[in-house]
C-alpha cells in the first residue's frame, strides 16, 4: 500500500536555478515545511548515489530519513529514495519543465510506504490531506524564496 502527494508550481526562475536551488539539501528548512536538519554533504546539488539524512516532521509525526539520489537528470528530473528510522519507504521526484516567460513548472511526486492496510483508511480521511496542506504550503514557500531572490535591488 503506498500513499502519493503530487504539486506542480511555476516558478519565474529558469530550470536549471530551480534544479540547484530543490537538489541541494541544506536549503530544505529553508522551504519544505516538514524538514528541521539535514546532516551529511549538503551543501550542493546532490548527484547520483549520494546521500543525506533529513530529520522532519510530517503530519505531525517526527522521523528521520536515509536519502539517497536514484536518479539525476539536470535540469529536469531528480529523484531521491529513502528507508526511514520508522521503517516507511518514501521517494520524493522533482520533474521541471520550461514554462512561458523564462519560468519553470516544477512537478514533485511524494510516495510513501502504508504500514499495513489498516492505514489506508486512516491515510486517505486523515493524513494525506494534511500531507497535501503542507506541501502546497512548501511549494508556495519555494516560490516565494526563488522569485524574491530574482528581484533587483
Amino acid at each position: 500500500m503506498m500513499g502519493r502527494i503530487i504539486t506542480e508550481i511555476e516558478i519565474a526562475r529558469a530550470a536549471p536555478e530551480v534544479f540547484d536551488y530543490v537538489t541541494t539539501p541544506a536549503e530544505w528548512p529553508r522551504w519544505r515545511l516538514a524538514s528541521r536538519r539535514v546532516h551529511g554533504k549538503a551543501d550542493h546539488p546532490l548527484r547520483l548515489g549520494e546521500q543525506v539524512t533529513e530529520e522532519f516532521v510530517a503530519a505531525g509525526r517526527r522521523a528521520s530519513a536515509l536519502w539517497t539520489v536514484a536518479e539525476r537528470q539536470p535540469p529536469h528530473r531528480w529523484m531521491i529514495l529513502s528507508t526511514p528510522a520508522l521503517g516507511l519507504a518514501g521517494m520524493v521526484a522533482y520533474e521541471l519543465r520550461d514554462a512561458p516567460g523564462g519560468c519553470t513548472r516544477l512537478r514533485c511526486e511524494a510516495t510513501y510506504t502504508l504500514p499495513s492496510p489498516g492505514q489506508a483508511l486512516v491515510d486517505w480521511l486523515v493524513v494525506r490531506p494534511r500531507l497535501r496542506r503542507e506541501a502546497d504550503a512548501a511549494m508556495a514557500r519555494l516560490k516565494a524564496l526563488l522569485e524574491a531572490a530574482s528581484r533587483p535591488g
